[in-house]
């Protein structure tokens, strides 16, 4: 629980570490070994500050954990191995930025669509392969056990055939929509290739040169409103997703921390209160962990109620159809 407390501070962890010039706290680094870390240019990591690299750079690791965490609870569910487009891109997006790669034809938007494309069907693939297995072991049964469809009711047959249509519709559909979510991390290279501007397919293109003066929502350029917004909603889905499938898990509750909190930040973006007081990294820390002591005092008192109360043998076995002796 703790964990997942802690890890709800990944999304600002680089403002509580990092002065308001982006370099980290005198404590943790020296301004001499800083100094060190740059390049003849003055960047770290290709970054123009450190509090921007910790920033996506922990904003991808949310990802990769969250998206493992889905992964480990999302049993037995046909978009399992789908969930791991989540984790890969996150992971290789780290590797990019740890690596310095972000500039060299590793990070080009085409080969990492084609990359997460042909991923997507390997892993469906695995999944296809698997259910075809299972299905055949199904039919054996069936014959075994069950007479098999009567093939000259059409009626049932015809169910039977719009059944199985529905199911594979409804797997190839939530693959997609996951392939396209594992996008997000770089969606900003697809719609605003860097040096070219926002491609004219783009829905609201213009958006921002219709309202004047006002700038990207208080980010530097579109692109990085892009990035940021996307890795935000992003995260939020995850978190989301696997808090859904956490069913009778005991930590589920606590995963409402790290799910408020990403909602929380995709709000700031959206209401443009970044430089507000209301986006300060003490504030939402406070935040945190206000909520989370608020979950664990109810998740505790609530044991407690479930422990103190006695049991009966109809609370185990549902006593539903008593012989009533005439």
């Amino acid at each position: 629980m703790a964990i997942l407390i802690g890890l709800s501070s990944l999304p600002f962890l680089n403002e509580l570490i990092t002065h308001e010039d982006g370099s980290l706290l005198h404590w943790l680094a020296s301004p001499e070994t800083q100094e060190n870390w740059k390049d003849e240019n003055g960047r770290i990591l290709d970054y123009s500050k450190l509090r921007v690299l910790l920033f996506y750079l922990l904003g991808q690791l949310a990802i990769v954990v969250a998206s493992l965490g889905w992964f480990s609870t999302a049993k037995n569910k046909f978009y399992r191995n789908a969930l791991l487009l989540f984790t890969l891109s996150g992971g290789y997006h780290i590797f990019l930025i740890l690596s310095e790669n972000r500039k060299t034809w590793l990070n080009d938007a085409e080969l990492k669509l084609w990359w997460t494309f042909g991923l997507s069907l390997f892993l469906f693939g695995i999944h296809l392969f698997a259910e075809i297995r299972k299905q055949k072991l199904l039919s054996a049964a069936t014959i075994t056990f069950r007479k098999p469809i009567n093939r000259s009711k059409r009626g049932e047959l015809f169910l039977h055939w719009m059944g199985k249509t529905l199911y594979w519709f409804k797997v190839v559909s939530v693959w997609a929509i996951i392939t396209a979510l594992s996008t997000f991390p770089y969606i900003h290279d697809i719609i605003h290739p860097r040096g070219i501007g926002v491609l004219d397919w783009v829905p609201f293109n213009g958006f921002f040169e219709q309202l004047g003066n006002m700038d990207y929502w208080g980010f530097s350029s579109y692109r990085a409103l892009i990035l940021t917004l996307a890795i935000q909603l992003l995260t939020q889905i995850i978190w989301a997703g696997w808090w859904i499938e956490a069913k009778y898990s005991l930590y589920k509750p606590f995963l409402l921390v790290p799910l408020g909190l990403s909602l929380y930040e995709l709000s700031m973006i959206i209401m443009v209160q970044q430089d507000t007081y209301l986006n300060k990294p003490d504030l939402k820390l406070a935040l945190i962990l206000g909520l989370g002591a608020i979950i664990g005092v109810i998740y505790y008192f609530k044991n407690e109620a479930m422990a103190k109360r006695p049991q009966t043998i109809k609370d185990v076995v549902p006593q539903t159809n008593e012989y009533k002796p005439k």
